[in-house]
């Protein structure tokens, strides 16, 4: 009785089975049915999946040719989300080692971007940048660390978007000039209208040298700082020429600029280091975390911040 009371208390199709079948059977009948579904997992893997995936793979090509968005993943199939995890740093202080502290802000942004990686350091006479492809332990050492002296620096670890991938001229941050003065700009996101704003500056006799949308953003802030004779001014008129979403960070001889799509699509945020030794930007707060900087602020969608040797200034662009 004790043994039957324990099998009407269990779910139906237990009990169904108890009835014709001692507890053994139970036992086997489970067995057999554990591994025939694994044989039938297995049978789908081999036959079924391969010939989904090339499904897949061909209904993402339109009549066009053109690519479309993954809606599932499949061996050697692209996510259907957006590829575009760039991190972005930097830092401004008179005191401290701004690229050492850019190297361990970008170890700590690693995992949202690991096809290259790159800092910028401004001295106050120039900028001195060092690039390449691989992760932050494997382009910077010590030597390299030492080589980078100044008082801003900007670091970047690229997670390819646009302008191909594998190829050395898209690590950043991207090096340009303004008449006599270096900048040096890293980039998060992506830009709509490239095309466009690549053609009106060529039309207007600036030279491009990659198809980068980092390189586009360089060359439209330089001949609009050009025109206003502010670089502040032509990072503000460049915000409003460029679609898109983005956030950057920019580094002069002097200064260390943060700005931020209008709509804050990309995520961009304010640290200060400890005894106002200076500031911090970052994409995330995990790399304000790494060099002791303590959270401020997002940066808000539109802003451009300004950090230099009379401390921070803001624009809403």
């Amino acid at each position: 009785m004790k043994g039957r009371a324990l099998v009407k208390t269990s779910p139906p199709f237990v009990y169904l089975l108890t009835v014709s079948l001692d507890h053994s059977s139970v036992g086997f009948v489970c067995v057999y049915v554990l591994f025939s579904l694994t044989a039938c997992v297995r049978w789908y893997h081999a036959n079924i999946w391969p010939i989904l995936a090339k499904h897949r793979a061909c209904s993402n090509i339109s009549d066009k040719g053109e690519y479309r968005v993954a809606t599932s993943i499949f061996p050697g199939e692209k996510p259907d989300r957006l590829e575009e995890e760039c991190a972005v740093f930097g830092v401004y202080s008179t005191t401290d080692d701004v690229a050492r502290l850019t190297c361990f802000g970008l170890q700590a942004l690693q995992h949202r971007g690991q096809e290259s990686a790159g800092i910028a350091v401004g001295d106050g006479d120039t900028v001195t940048v060092t690039k390449d492809l691989g992760l932050v332990t494997q382009v910077f050492n010590e030597s390299a660390l030492a080589a980078l002296r100044g008082e801003v620096a900007v670091g970047h670890c690229r997670y390819s978007t646009s302008g191909g991938m594998g190829n050395w001229t898209s690590a950043q941050p991207h090096m340009s000039a303004i008449d006599e003065v270096l900048i040096a700009l890293a980039h998060n996101g992506t830009l709509v209208n490239t095309n466009r704003i690549r053609a009106d500056l060529i039309s207007k006799g600036v030279e491009f040298r990659s198809n980068t949308d980092s390189e586009v953003a360089c060359q439209v802030i330089g001949y609009y700082t050009r025109e206003t004779h502010h670089l502040t001014e032509g990072i503000k008129t460049a915000m409003e020429m460029i679609d898109g979403a983005y956030a950057m960070v920019l580094a002069s001889p002097t200064a260390l600029y943060a700005f931020r799509d209008p709509h804050g699509i990309r995520p961009l945020c304010l640290g200060k280091l400890p005894d106002d030794r200076g500031w911090v930007v970052s994409s995330e707060t995990c790399g304000l975390d790494i060099v002791g900087a303590e959270f401020v602020r997002d940066v808000r969608p539109g802003e451009i911040i300004r950090i230099n040797d009379t401390g921070i200034s803001t624009l809403q662009a």
